[in-house]
């Protein structure tokens, strides 16, 4: 399965979920986005979507439902990992009449962050999405958006981060999935949130859980990422863009990162004397300059978040692409096997985890950025990456031979080696 899907909208968030009861799971992608403005005649929505082959032979997705988001503009959207809820930012606008400095007035828009909270409903074949409750979760002086919502390893707690850099903590009632308003915190439910995690000077453009969900990891564009415990909201472990790996001697200005993902490896040592391996939490994360290279790096996570030690170690820094094609969207398959990314150029890669090699690549994919990426499911056909683009079309990029591609080459290396040897 491979190639370009055409929407009817401009799409900024996507997800890709297998839902629905183990007897007869179903497939759904979640595609959000629209016009913004009403009088662009472009519904605001949240679609539901079953992937698939069309009768010509190429990829295609099929709407199940949609959900209008009104005056809403949804842009990241995300499945919890029980495909049960669903987050959505969405940003609200305001128009208000302010002064124009010459005796007039003129009308200023201004925006408003926030998270919508759905329940996913699935009947047989098909799908649907109930509203569970709307809530703000940015308060920025001026224009306030919401750029990024995830929910915990269980769904109880959900993470936001917006242009007001301030981290946010909201706990989930479990009456949330049984379909009931359940939102633990939230300016219109008139209730608290968890906690408040400051120190990010720039906006938050990313966050991600640790699969134990006792970290927190948070990207801004203050060119840091920051660790937390998610107990008490301390912050552990802090690490700069330039960290990160060997910086271009050429970069004007300053790196930034523009996503980070958690991961775990098999350790060499054994946990608790049990013969398993112990496993060790990695970091990944992408970083790109003003000017020059972007490059994906790898951290070791050392130390634990109850002893708060934690540690951020650079272990390798591979270079991605040039500048122009800044990566925007980061994504860990399911099984850990591959790393997907978007760029703002369009393009799209996917490559083998363990080594950060390119196994697949499509050069613009989208004419416009590929805003958000998401990997299928466990299927016949593994680690299918999806992304989606405001100029109204979506990539499906298959990794179908990426292991005899990534095989091939590293043949071609040991090749290369040995007839070195021979030439000594």
């Amino acid at each position: 399965m491979q190639g370009t899907i055409y929407n009817n909208f401009p799409a900024f968030g996507c997800d890709w979920a297998r839902v629905g009861p183990e007897s007869a799971p179903i497939q759904v992608v979640l595609l959000s986005g629209g016009g913004g403005a009403t009088k662009s005649g472009i519904k605001n929505q949240i679609q539901l979507c079953r992937p698939g082959i069309g009768a010509d032979g190429k990829a295609s997705l099929d709407e199940l439902s949609s959900f209008r988001t009104g005056d809403l503009v949804p842009s990241s959207v995300v499945f919890s990992r029980d495909g049960a809820l669903v987050v959505a930012s969405v940003d609200e606008y305001e128009e208000t009449k302010v002064d124009d400095g010459k005796g007039g007035e003129k009308v200023k828009r201004t925006s408003r962050g926030g998270a919508k909270l759905l329940k996913l409903l699935v009947e047989g074949e098909s799908a649907k999405l109930i509203e569970l409750g709307y809530f703000r979760t940015d308060w920025a002086e001026e224009d306030s958006t919401m750029a990024v919502a995830r929910f915990n390893t269980n769904a109880s707690e959900l993470a936001t981060g917006g242009e007001d850099g301030t981290v946010r903590l909201w706990g989930i009632a479990a009456a949330s999935k049984d379909g009931a308003k359940g939102i633990e915190g939230g300016e219109e439910l008139g209730e608290t949130k968890r906690l408040e995690l400051t120190g990010h000077k720039e906006p938050v453009v990313d966050l991600d859980w640790s699969p134990k969900s006792d970290l927190l990891v948070s990207v801004s564009k203050d060119s840091t990422a920051r660790v937390w415990r998610v107990k008490d909201g301390k912050l552990l472990a802090e690490a700069t863009a330039q960290s990160g790996g060997t910086r271009n001697k050429k970069t004007i200005g300053k790196d930034c990162f523009r996503a980070a993902r958690f991961f775990e490896v098999e350790g060499g040592g054994s946990a608790g004397g049990g013969g398993k391996a112990k496993k060790e939490l990695r970091l990944l994360a992408t970083m790109c300059p003003q000017r020059g290279d972007t490059h994906v790096v790898e951290f070791a996570v050392t130390g634990s978040a109850a002893a708060g030690d934690v540690a951020l170690a650079p272990l390798r820094t591979v270079r991605l692409c040039d500048h122009s094609a800044a990566p925007r969207a980061l994504r860990l398959s399911l099984d850990g096997a591959h790393v997907g990314i978007g760029t703002n150029g369009g393009n799209m890669y996917t490559l083998d985890r363990a080594s950060l090699a390119t196994v697949a690549r499509k050069e613009e994919a989208c004419g416009l950025p590929v805003t958000m990426v998401a990997f299928s499911p466990p299927s016949a056909e593994p680690n299918i990456l999806f992304g989606c683009s405001p100029d109204r079309t979506c990539y499906v990029l298959s990794t179908a031979g990426a292991n005899t591609v990534l095989l091939l080459v590293l043949a071609l290396v040991v090749l290369a080696l040995l007839a070195y040897q021979f030439a000594m």
